[in-house]
């Protein structure tokens, strides 16, 4: 089996295909009511931010959007979606592109790559263990991130399948 660099991705892009039993008057209708202006007041988050009803804030046009999830607190690892909407033999469909912004992705790899290197560094030279520990820190820390991304882009899907009335 040949190596694929495609699988060491740790945030993947995602696509999926959500087919709306709505028109796309419906499917439009419903999205302008869930999707805000992007808010970036200084009180985004805490105690003094706006209380909003929608659940995702970015831009509609006319045939497509591109939204991220609307949260009560910071995450540096919320998805970026980016869907199109299509009729297609009379029925619509929702297009969806699911992508993490760059800045998180790049900071990952750096993480990974340099606890990498520190455990291999440290298993051809002398042990030490306060590089090892802090590898295994950087270690969990990717990990709990990849898990949510992951869980962030599911509960993104899930939102967008609620907004369209999807039933699965």
């Amino acid at each position: 089996m040949a190596f694929s660099f495609h699988k060491m991705i740790l945030f993947s892009p995602k696509e999926y295909v959500l087919r709306p039993n709505l028109t796309f008057e419906e499917v439009f209708n419903n999205l302008d009511k869930n999707i805000d202006f992007v808010d970036d007041s200084t009180f985004k988050y805490g105690f003094f931010a706006k209380v909003r009803k929608q659940k995702f804030e970015g831009d509609l046009t006319d045939d497509q959007f591109t939204v991220q999830r609307i949260l009560n607190y910071r995450n540096p690892l919320l998805p970026e979606i980016n869907g199109f909407i299509e009729n297609e033999d009379s029925k619509v469909v929702v297009y969806i592109d699911v992508r993490s912004e760059l800045f998180p992705t790049i900071l990952f790899y750096v993480f990974s790559f340099l606890a990498i290197f520190i455990i291999i560094k440290n298993l051809f030279s002398h042990l030490d263990i306060q590089e090892l520990v802090c590898a295994l820190f950087m270690i969990l820390f990717l990990i709990f991130g990849v898990i949510n991304y992951k869980e962030e882009c599911n509960q993104a899907i899930e939102d967008l399948k609620e907004i369209l009335e999807i039933k699965d």
